[in-house]
């Protein structure tokens, strides 16, 4: 069957050894820029195989399109012309995610190995185009990449996994790749936050409850766990379950089995358990709010999701990839990345996610400036927060000075506080012009 190909290349040539291969093979989609290219993806109503792309395309960087790549499912195989220079780079692309990278001056026949090899290993499903293929977790930072491996070796088994990880980190997402890497990814996966519900009401939703099992119980309600037999559920911040839903779900753990709110039908189930919490359920236990035999029960294998600010690699492309549902997308330039790569983001992912779906409503398809960080972030830091560090050429120098004044639109508090320095020593530092 025909593959279909997008080559990624501004002068159409470093591909050429194309032409010499046999016809009907591939079906060639060309892209002049790295953007067009996301483009062509993105619109795509066909799936592409395959991209090809050179390493450098009119100053962007082909990680770039690996990092979208990654984003789809399914997930095209990337390779990369890279010359000498770029070869360390190129390498770093396979530990990212690439199948392969071929070298300039490019040799055809090396070209169309390269090609069969990779479609004969798609075809079988056995092609590693990327850790993060055909997830919704974006990123390839050290940390992220610890803890979806541990992900990957328990999905496997039955076993209980304690997501432990600050507000916005997107344990959710994690809980539903373990089931969806797991044998029972055919089956429900159901989700209850017992911070979301009030007290009275969290054990009738996880164990159902019969007609008459009080006052507002007109029917009988089907709970969670039953409609998950053969799932899983996921119990985000399982640290606020009451005392008594606690012992109920103890008692279903151990013996795989529960009776409805008002019923003594004992019903049996089959459902794995993946807790999360941005508590210390360590120190929930020593208080008496947390059962310490529950908690062994639900901490088989914990796994730690890192906070943002341990991942700031993703942070670029986790932008891209939230910026891909705006049309047009804002755009960002080094200095203002540089500032976001230092911010700390206390609402992790989340917080990111909305800080570009606000610069994307209020500057579409504008360059970021520093009087657009002012707007979001600067307002959000804390009184005590240490002040975001600025590129060595936006220092406390005189001429500096100025030129962060100019981007903060003459406001002397956020310049100094961008600066990291006081009003009066701002002030001071003017005056010795």
């Amino acid at each position: 069957m025909e593959k279909r190909l997008l080559i990624v290349d501004e002068d159409n040539c470093g591909f050429c050894g194309l032409n010499r291969m046999p016809t009907g093979t591939y079906e060639v989609i060309w892209a002049n820029s790295i953007s067009e290219a996301i483009e062509k993806l993105q619109t795509a109503k066909k799936s592409f195989d395959i991209v090809l792309s050179k390493w450098q395309v009119q100053g962007r960087s082909g990680m770039d399109v690996l990092h979208f790549c990654q984003t789809l499912s399914p997930s095209p195989a990337c390779v990369f012309l890279a010359d000498h220079a770029n070869v360390p780079t190129a390498v770093s692309a396979m530990k990212a995610g690439a199948a392969d990278f071929l070298m300039e001056p490019l040799d055809a026949t090396v070209l169309e190995k390269t090609l069969k090899q990779i479609s004969s290993l798609r075809a079988s499903n056995d092609i590693a185009v990327s850790n993060l293929a055909s997830t919704a977790i974006i990123g390839n930072s050290p940390a992220l990449q610890k803890a979806l491996n541990l992900i990957r070796r328990v999905a496997s088994t039955n076993a209980a996994v304690l997501l432990i990880g600050e507000t916005g980190v997107g344990k959710d997402l994690f809980a539903q790749e373990i089931h969806r890497l797991s044998v029972r990814a055919n089956k429900p996966f159901l989700a209850i936050n017992g911070a979301a519900l009030p007290s009275e009401m969290v054990e009738s939703q996880l164990f159902g409850h019969e007609r008459g099992a009080f006052t507002d119980a007109r029917q009988r309600h089907i709970g969670y766990f039953e409609r998950a037999n053969g799932g899983t559920i996921f119990l985000d911040e399982i640290g606020e379950l009451p005392p008594a839903t606690q012992i109920k779900l103890l008692r279903v753990l151990e013996s795989k089995s529960f009776e409805r709110l008002g019923g003594d039908t004992t019903i049996c189930v089959d459902v794995r358990i993946i807790a999360a919490t941005n508590a210390n359920l360590d120190v929930l236990v020593r208080q008496g709010i947390f059962r310490e035999d529950l908690f062994y029960r639900i901490n088989v294998v914990t796994i730690h999701i890192p906070p943002l600010r341990e991942r700031i690699e993703d942070i670029l492309p986790l932008m891209e990839l939230f910026w891909q549902a705006h049309h047009p997308a804002p755009q960002i330039g080094e200095d203002v990345l540089a500032i976001l790569l230092k911010y700390p983001w206390p609402g992790n992912v989340r917080e990111l996610r909305n800080f570009c779906d606000a610069t994307a409503a209020l500057y579409p398809g504008e360059m970021l400036n520093f009087r657009c960080l002012e707007n979001y972030l600067i307002p959000r830091m804390p009184p005590s927060a240490n002040p975001i560090a600025l590129p060595d050429r936006y220092s406390s120098s005189q001429p500096n000075i100025h030129e962060v004044l100019n981007q903060c639109g003459g406001n002397h508090s956020q310049a100094a506080k961008l600066l990291g320095i006081s009003r009066s020593t701002l002030y001071r530092k003017l005056r010795n012009v």
